[in-house]
């Protein structure tokens, strides 16, 4: 919690002593009245027993008997939205309605002024580019197309969508000359481009979205062409920044929450324009993924709302596909969840097409139908496989046989009966092939279901991590391996040479190296940072940091080696980027290897190969310690 005056603490006791406990936590969690208290399931922990969380009226105060959290109302925000306690404290009056002026006037704690500089810094932008909309002549074809596109002024307004001018300077000479902003702070906020070692604007002539982090403040923009004959990007998206960060943002997420804890379900979508279009026809508990896949933080994230989630990826085959996978992480993190039916006759993809083409009632009605797992998984192995052959058909039994395992007996029965039509088998046959009998009554059957939430989600996250095994070196790309390995090392090249890099890979973005060398050294230089307790390097300090001759050699020669380019967002992004695409390159042939391997033996073979690492590394450890101590 930030340090208080005296004077500030009593300006949260007072709001502690004005509101209801009750009314605070019920806004977040389902409580039921046993004796003079209130209980309820614990939303800090996975918990399962109703009485272990406890909230008292009269002492205004809530405790879990099983985790230990408590605290007062405003502890209890707190710690629910991970927010600071000042906003914590905002929120508790916001709900109960209580003004207190005064509140205003206590001051925040900045943890980091780099932050701080570039989210006021993209505040003051979006307000220009709202403005710039409607009071300039430039932006009519911007406000046109908006118009068009179906979304009115009282839209456009709720979603502060703007227009940025043609004149990519105008806006650097307003953040800068007007608003004393450094060039630097512009490049950390993400906001301008280079060319010809010119800044330019990046969204220059384009609609542009603001994008709003779960606390809701603007972290970048999405910008949209409105030219039909330009050969440009449709959208131009803020890349990864001290503040921006894809993993951590869903799109509409700080005003969905309170409409989505009051119905007791959130959509979840592929886009910010289908959560657009979702407000246009008056559903307002709807988020979005930004186009990217589903990440711990994400999880995190809807895990905090306490809600059902409505899953409503695009129907074509990616979102389709990306869907089936959120459905197995939703199962694994015993997340509610219902489907929204992909049966479709339409060939329209997402919300926002469906609204221009059907209209309100064609979108509401596709929303509003929804489906069981087990018919939906059908229909999506309908759409991607030919049930004419009898191969296929084969195959849907066999693809489907963990699902059916852990059925309880009715719905075993009908799914059962449902895949006699389907496949043209009699159920007696299907039962008798699949074995189904047999594995149901076996205890030892493994599901997805069964495997650890964690498991499933580090996998995913990162991206089956076994590259630097000698047997799976030798059947990868070594072209898709060498190219990793040369950027994770560029990478470090640029920790080592940039204090912005620094900023960036050390304290902001988690990035894993999976080159054992680029973990290695960037080990040593966190290690260093934090011993140090500033973010500068030394470099012969840092060399007496690494115990290891060859490591320090290879610092030595980055240190003394100049960059190709200077550290930018540009660069920073281009990186990644590249990191990504060939981690996924190295995916996709694993899976090609593996393809005619079940998910279930999926799972097993990369947490397996995951857990012979780690029994491996430890045994080196201790080998080294016994050759340390001999």
């Amino acid at each position: 919690m930030e340090k208080l005056s005296s004077n500030q603490d009593s300006v949260f006791q007072r709001i502690n002593s004005k509101v209801n406990i009750v009314d605070i936590v019920s806004h977040y969690v389902q409580l039921e009245k046993r004796g003079k208290n209130f209980v309820g399931l614990c939303p800090f922990h996975d918990d399962k027993n109703l009485g272990n969380f406890s909230v008292s009226p009269e002492k205004q105060f809530f405790k879990c008997f099983s985790c230990g959290e408590k605290g007062n109302a405003i502890n209890f925000v707190q710690k629910y939205e991970r927010i600071s306690y000042l906003e914590a404290a905002k929120r508790v009056c916001e709900i109960s309605g209580i003004d207190e002026p005064k509140l205003n006037k206590v001051k925040k704690t900045v943890t980091n002024p780099k932050v701080e500089k570039a989210l006021s810094a993209l505040e003051l932008l979006t307000s220009y580019y709202s403005l710039y909309l409607y009071k300039e002549e430039e932006a009519r074809d911007g406000l046109t197309y908006l118009h068009n596109r179906g979304l009115n002024d009282e839209v456009i307004s709720r979603f502060n969508v703007g227009f940025a001018p043609k004149d990519s300077e105008k806006v650097i000479k307003f953040l800068v000359t007007d608003k004393n902003y450094s060039y630097q702070e512009l490049d950390y906020a993400g906001i301008v481009d280079y060319n010809n070692s010119n800044l330019k604007d990046k969204n220059a002539g384009r609609v542009v979205f603001p994008i709003r982090n779960k606390d809701n403040k603007v972290v970048g923009f999405s910008a949209r062409i409105i030219d039909k004959n330009s050969s440009s990007a449709k959208y131009i998206n803020t890349s990864e920044t001290l503040v921006f960060h894809k993993s951590n943002i869903l799109y509409n997420y700080y005003e969905a929450q309170n409409h989505a804890r009051k119905c007791g379900y959130v959509y979840l979508l592929e886009g910010f324009m289908d959560v657009i279009a979702c407000y246009r026809v008056g559903i307002y508990s709807a988020i979005a993924l930004m186009g990217t896949a589903l990440t711990k933080e994400h999880l995190k994230m809807i895990k905090e709302l306490n809600v059902t989630v409505r899953l409503c990826l695009d129907l074509d085959s990616p979102g389709q596909k990306a869907m089936y996978q959120i459905i197995k992480v939703f199962e694994a993190n015993n997340i509610p969840y219902e489907l929204v039916n992909n049966d479709v006759s339409f060939n329209y993809k997402d919300s926002d097409e469906i609204l221009s083409n059907l209209g309100e009632n064609g979108l509401v009605s596709y929303l509003s139908r929804l489906i069981d797992k087990f018919t939906w998984v059908i229909n999506f192995y309908k759409k991607t496989h030919n049930l004419d052959s009898f191969k296929e058909r084969e195959g849907l039994l066999n693809w489907i046989k963990p699902m059916l395992i852990k059925l309880n007996p009715l719905e075993f029965e009908e799914c059962v009966k449902k895949l006699s039509l389907i496949t043209g088998f009699s159920t007696e046959a299907i039962i008798d092939t699949l074995n189904l009998k047999k594995l149901r009554e076996s205890s030892k059957e493994t599901s997805l279901n069964e495997i650890k939430s964690e498991e499933i989600i580090e996998e995913r996250e990162k991206e089956i991590p076994i590259y630097n095994e000698k047997e799976t070196k030798r059947k990868l790309s070594s072209r898709n391996i060498t190219r990793l390995k040369n950027l994770e090392h560029q990478i470090i090249g640029y920790i080592i040479h940039s204090e912005q890099a620094r900023d960036y890979f050390i304290f902001l973005y988690n990035y894993e190296f999976y080159d054992k060398e680029a973990n290695e050294i960037f080990s040593a230089i966190k290690k260093y940072i934090k011993k140090k307790g500033e973010n500068k390097i030394e470099i012969n300090e840092l060399l007496d940091e690494i115990d290891d001759a060859y490591l320090k050699t290879k610092v030595k020669k980055m240190f003394n080696s100049r960059m190709v380019e200077q550290y930018s967002n540009l660069i920073q992004s281009r990186l990644i980027e590249g990191c990504k695409e060939a981690k996924d390159a190295l995916d996709r042939e694993l899976l090609r290897q593996n393809e005619n391997t079940s998910d279930i033996e999926k799972v097993k073979l990369t947490i397996n190969s995951q857990k012979k690492v780690v029994k491996e590394n430890k045994a080196l450890k201790e080998v080294k310690v016994y050759a340390k101590n001999r």
